[in-house]
């Protein structure tokens, strides 16, 4: 268990498009394809040869010195046809580094949303509401949604589609002391039936390292409906449908806590990690909550 473009210029836009109508048409596919999904059908033909990933273990394969779940139908060719995912103007991204919050942020995103946005409220769960960009198995985020969409992604800036930025759309990264990111993973590792479960919580260790204005009282009720404690019980949030399908072994919210790592670390693992952390991310501009006395 290790933890986890094709670019066009612009006056070549007409000479691809007809291009790619031909072909489409030639392949016996429908010639009225929106433009950017030709786009991404033409990246998936001329990345034919990065069909076969390099594979990392037998769960996870590299791209862009990446690592990406090999049982999610997803091929570096995807990955090279998501920078030309077409971007709109009011989409909303959730980025973050796997298991450092991402479920929780869905929850408050969906419920802010929901109060700023009355008649966009649909009675869905929050991963349908906020769907994985690059995940294949269980969300679909290429559907049709009215405005503003929101997609979650666990993506690097270089991959990640080149509207985002050009378009300079809302961006929420979430980012969580990392100590607790790697006990998280350590547990999800073991439930999610795309991964192998760790030998052992040491291995994974070392394995980790190298590697609209709202009202008070719609705050109020985010914040609420936001705890933990009530995540846990909710159905639109807990992703208890994926254990129902046996997509995950077992439920996959444990305890909500900052500072879990401190049952799991040894001394020595502390220190190494602090060290690690220190030459590796010791220029970000960033601090980390590592645990919160109650």
């Amino acid at each position: 268990m290790r933890v986890l473009h094709a670019g066009f210029e612009p006056s070549a836009s007409f000479t691809l498009c007809f291009y790619l109508r031909v072909s489409v048409k030639s392949a016996g596919l429908s010639p009225r394809l929106p433009f950017h999904a030709l786009v991404i059908l033409f990246a998936g033909w001329m990345s034919s040869s990065m069909d076969s990933p390099d594979p990392v273990s037998s769960c996870l394969f590299k791209h862009k010195r990446m690592n990406f779940l090999v049982k999610d139908r997803l091929r570096p060719a995807d990955l090279e046809a998501l920078q030309h995912f077409e971007i709109r103007p009011a989409d909303i991204f959730l980025v973050t580094y796997p298991k450092s919050g991402t479920v929780w942020m869905q929850q408050i995103l969906a419920q802010v949303m929901d109060a700023a946005h009355p008649d966009w409220a649909e009675d869905a769960t929050n991963r349908s509401i906020v769907p994985w960009l690059e995940g294949r198995t269980m969300d679909n985020p290429f559907r049709e949604r009215p405005d503003p969409r929101i997609f979650r992604s666990h993506l690097p800036p270089n991959m990640l589609p080149l509207g985002v930025k050009d378009k300079q759309i809302k961006v929420v990264y979430v980012w969580r002391n990392p100590k607790d990111v790697l006990v998280s993973f350590y547990h999800f590792a073991h439930s999610w039936v795309l991964l192998d479960a760790p030998q052992s919580f040491e291995d994974f260790f070392q394995q980790f390292l190298d590697g609209n204005d709202l009202t008070d009282e719609v705050i109020d009720h985010v914040v609420e409906t936001s705890t933990f404690k009530s995540m846990k019980t909710n159905p639109k949030a807990n992703y208890k449908d994926l254990v129902e399908t046996d997509h995950y072994k077992k439920e996959t919210m444990r305890k909500g806590k900052a500072g879990d790592w401190r049952n799991f670390f040894t001394v020595a693992q502390n220190e190494h990690f602090d060290n690690v952390f220190k030459e590796k991310m010791g220029n970000l501009p960033l601090t980390c909550i590592w645990e919160i006395k109650e």
